[in-house]
This record gives structure tokens, sequence and C-alpha cells, in this order.
């Protein structure tokens, strides 16, 4: 996971890998702490090979703490099957899918 410093007022995250148990175990603490402070957060998933049930389970945490303090949750770039396993478990819900950095920008700023 890789924390990136923009000056446009959202969190930027930079993930890579897979998204399964020990691939969670290592980011999920410091991942929901970035989501805490209620900023819009938009996480790139573009070199995410895979995401399990705990990566989904961390992924809605966060979205619904964003939710509650008004702030968007914005995946840029997932690969097909990520995208699609994401809406089908409904965590377009809580987040919105973008494939551009302007276009993932514009997303976080909508409340």
């Amino acid at each position: 996971m890789e924390v990136l410093e923009r000056e446009d007022g959202f969190t930027w995250i930079r993930l890579d890998g897979r998204l399964d148990l020990p691939g969670v175990e290592k980011i999920e603490k410091t991942f929901l702490s970035l989501a805490g402070p209620g900023r819009p957060m938009i996480v790139d998933l573009s070199a995410v090979t895979f995401v399990g049930s705990l990566g989904i389970g961390m992924f809605f945490q966060a979205g619904k703490t964003l939710k509650r303090r008004k702030a968007r949750l914005v995946f840029l770039s997932p690969s097909a099957p990520i995208e699609g396993a994401f809406r089908t478990v409904g965590l377009t819900e809580f987040a919105t899918v973008a494939r551009s950095e302007d276009d993932a920008r514009a997303a976080a700023a909508s409340v």
C-alpha cells in the first residue's frame, strides 16, 4: 500500500497484488485509519490482481465510514472481474468506480 501525497484535499492510495488474507492483514488497520477522518478517498486498484472476501469487507467498512462522514470512496481503474465482483456484492452502493484520475477527482468531490 502506498499513500500518495497530493494537494487536492483527497486521500490517494495505491494498492497492488492480491487482497486475500495475507494482503489484507498487512494493510487493513492503516487503510481503515485513513478513512476515519472522513476525507474523500481515491483507491487506485489498477495493479490489484485479486480481491477476496476480506478485501471486500475492508472496502465496505471504509465506504460506510466515509458515507457517514459525507465523503466518497472512489475506486480508480479496477479490472473488469474486480469491478464485477464489487457490483455483485453491492459495494458500489458505498463507492464509485472511475476510469481516469480526472473522473476520480470529480466523483470524490461530489457528495
